[in-house]
């Protein structure tokens, strides 16, 4: 083993070797989902081992870097590289309602009964949760 990084070792700049790919969460999905090598079984072939995936919650709840230690076509073993997380969780997904961007209508308190829009145009995240919560309380 050589005591210096030598010409085979370097792989290029930043995008020669690996790729960075950018995946949604969808609203009741949490981080650990991801962690699950089979979920990854639809876009498996498209990642190699050293890659990145970026993981976006579709309602900003958090966001997570993940690193790719191996895969085939089939699954996807990955570390995490970082993780963040935006929100209370207990309060975007409270069981009768969840908090989400709803495009135009911004950020809004949607009833999971029957997906009806409580609370709309709440301007933030933070806002939509505690008018969540207010309505909790006042039921």
């Amino acid at each position: 083993m050589s005591k210096k990084i030598n010409g085979s070792q370097y792989l290029g700049p930043d995008g020669f070797a690996t790729t960075t790919h950018v995946v949604e969460a969808q609203v009741g999905q949490s981080l650990d989902f991801f962690l699950e090598p089979n979920n990854w079984d639809g876009i498996a072939h498209r990642i190699r081992p050293h890659d990145k995936i970026e993981v976006v919650s579709e309602n900003v709840s958090f966001y997570a870097t993940l690193y790719v230690v191996s895969a085939s076509k089939r699954w996807v073993k990955v570390k995490v590289l970082e993780h963040y997380n935006f929100v209370d969780e207990e309060h975007v997904f409270d069981g009768d309602m969840r908090v989400e961007t709803r495009g135009r209508k911004g950020w809004c308190v949607i009833k999971n009964e029957d997906n009806s829009v409580l609370f709309e145009n709440c301007g933030s995240q933070e806002q939509a949760i505690s008018k969540m919560v207010e309505y909790q309380a006042a039921a």
